[in-house]
């Protein structure tokens, strides 16, 4: 017999990603969890629904699915990039409901700063603007992107207004006000070489939460991730667990 409690993780992508960055984890994770990746509309699964707009938008559209579970347990969030900003709202509007997640965890983004924007000066991210050739030489340098895309024009005639809309969203984006410290257990993640997103920026976000767990970073750029799966999952697992949910024992 194994008992235990169960949690559900809803998990977030990158701009211009799909729920494919997240093939792999829920096989990786503890069987009694359930483990969502979340797709943004306009792609996919979700490919007949019009793209979000705003972050704003794009948020109420998860909130739709995430809002339910949450009256139900147990649950947590993580992000990457754009998808750490998804998480990062969700838990400030989830919180005042008086619903918030056990854990929250960011990835492959800087700490909130009021009145600002997330991309750091010299980045190469904020890139909504860019001729096309700029956009694929500013994507192909932070990786994660197939070369496939780049190279196929009928491909890049799919993906080229993905990505421009959802940089347009992060873009736009901006911390009005800071609600902190958000009642939540909350981790950073990144890539040791990610210059994008260097390490001190994660460990901004230890002021952002009741209980900061700390920064996890790993080998690799931006998106890190992708050739890590293993490892961050098991950290996930392990801070997950340290915020409140056991691990399962067999009786």
């Amino acid at each position: 017999m194994r008992t235990g409690t169960d949690v559900c993780l809803f998990v977030f992508h990158h701009a211009g990603g799909s729920t494919s960055a997240f093939r792999e984890w829920p096989r990786l994770f503890p069987p009694e969890w359930d483990v969502r990746a979340m797709e943004a509309p306009g792609r996919g699964f979700a490919s007949r629904t019009p793209a979000a707009r705003s972050m704003d938008e794009l948020v109420e559209v998860f909130l739709r699915t995430v809002g339910p579970r949450a009256a139900e347990g147990p649950y947590a969030l993580f992000g990457h990039s754009m998808g750490s900003l998804v998480a990062y709202e969700l838990t400030k509007r989830l919180s005042a409901l008086g619903r918030p997640p056990l854990w929250l965890g960011v990835s492959g983004n800087g700490a909130p700063r009021p009145g600002q924007g997330v991309f750091a000066p010299g980045s190469g991210i904020a890139v909504g603007g860019s001729t096309d050739d700029g956009l694929r030489g500013r994507l192909a340098g932070l990786g994660g992107t197939p070369a496939g895309v780049f190279d196929d024009p009928e491909v890049w005639e799919v993906f080229e207004p993905i990505i421009r809309n959802d940089l347009r969203v992060v873009e736009s984006w901006r911390e009005e006000r800071v609600i902190s410290p958000l009642p939540v257990a909350l981790s950073a993640y990144g890539g040791t070489t990610d210059h994008a997103v260097p390490v001190e920026r994660l460990a901004g976000w230890a002021r952002h939460a009741d209980r900061f767990l700390g920064v996890r970073t790993f080998r690799g750029g931006h998106f890190y991730l992708l050739d890590e799966a293993r490892a961050v999952v098991e950290a996930i697992t392990a801070d997950i667990r340290a915020a409140g949910v056991p691990a399962v024992e067999a009786v």
